[in-house]
């Protein structure tokens, strides 16, 4: 009888030990429930978010190419893939291959849609969709402004108007502030 109990205990404590299917993380200050990521994913993406930072461009697609094998539905991952493949090579077919899997996934995302201007060569279109959708990305805006700035004059008046309105939002942003500094 003894050793029914433990077995039992056993089965059952193993059942709490599993893969959980949703956890809760804390996002730009506000809980969100989300569906569970293997740590190693997470460790794969913060190796290949550096190697970006770096311009190790090899490095970061060998490293958000394992995070896609691990978890095929984040955008997020799809995204960085798409860009750093197009900052390597504007013609790479597989880094347009990821960013239709990003849109796929999310055919509103910010971030995919920055990586489409990266991949046609600095496309106004994409980065004016990137910055309706992520209007507190500085990044996204700065590169959005730099695109109005060389259409027309009426449109550079624009992007300084925007870069002025980031900066007063987003004082420490220095992305915006040494954009808005080189109108100076």
């Amino acid at each position: 009888m003894k050793r029914a109990w433990l077995a039992l205990f056993a089965a059952s404590a193993v059942g709490c030990v599993g893969t959980p299917s949703t956890v809760t993380r804390i996002v730009d200050g506000r809980t969100v429930q989300g569906r569970f990521v293997p740590p190693e994913a997470y460790a794969s993406f913060v190796k290949g978010a550096i190697a970006e930072a770096h311009g190790a461009l090899d490095e970061a697609v060998q490293a958000y190419e394992t995070v896609a094998r691990m978890d095929d539905s984040d955008a997020e991952v799809f995204a960085r893939l798409a860009r750093v493949r197009c900052e390597r090579d504007p013609h790479d077919a597989r880094g347009r291959e990821a960013l239709a899997k990003a849109l796929e996934i999310d055919g509103e995302y910010g971030p995919a849609w920055a990586a489409a201007a990266v991949c046609e060569g600095g496309d106004a279109g994409a980065l004016a969709r990137a910055a309706r959708a992520e209007p507190r990305d500085a990044g996204v805006q700065v590169e959005f402004a730099r695109a109005l700035e060389q259409r027309s004059s009426a449109h550079a008046a624009v992007a300084r108007e925007r870069l002025l309105a980031l900066t007063l939002e987003q004082p420490e942003s220095s992305e915006a502030l040494a954009a808005l500094a080189s109108w100076a």
